[in-house]
């Protein structure tokens, strides 16, 4: 689907005038955003690019992916701040709490375009019930390749 977007003369924007008339104020939409940040989840900002053109049709750049997953990882940290019904969940859920963690370090681009790495870090903060212990005999399968 193409849309002809038009230029602010004051500020230099880009709208496309059903949308100021209707009140959209966002560039893209919920579920865009959901996708974008699911797919930017699983692949580089190159492949989601690339996906989301076969998928959708919608063409961005690689850099226009990595600014709107920071911008969605923001929105995401300031809706899950204060969830309650999350929290309700995550307490309610049976089993022991665990927290694990890894890192790496992920190729970026800083404020002048130079590249260099940074480290990046997840954590997860899970439930779930323990295991059983092992009965019987320990049985061993050896592969030959």
């Amino acid at each position: 689907m193409r849309r002809r977007y038009y230029q602010c003369s004051q500020c230099q924007g880009y709208s496309f005038f059903a949308d100021a008339t209707l009140g959209l104020d966002a560039t893209y939409t919920i579920g865009f955003e959901r996708l974008l940040a699911r797919c930017s989840g699983f692949w580089s900002y190159r492949l989601t690019a690339e996906n989301l053109d076969m998928f959708t049709g919608i063409r961005l750049s690689p850099t226009t992916v990595g600014k709107l997953a920071e911008e969605i990882a923001g929105k995401l940290a300031v809706k899950l701040q204060d969830h309650s019904p999350i929290r309700q969940a995550f307490q309610a859920a049976k089993g022991e709490t665990e927290f694990l963690t890894d890192g790496t370090s992920v190729n970026t681009r800083n404020e002048e375009g130079k590249a260099e790495w940074q480290e990046m870090k997840v954590g997860v903060l899970a439930k779930r019930e323990r295991a059983g212990g092992c009965r019987g005999q320990t049985k061993w399968l050896s592969f030959v390749v």
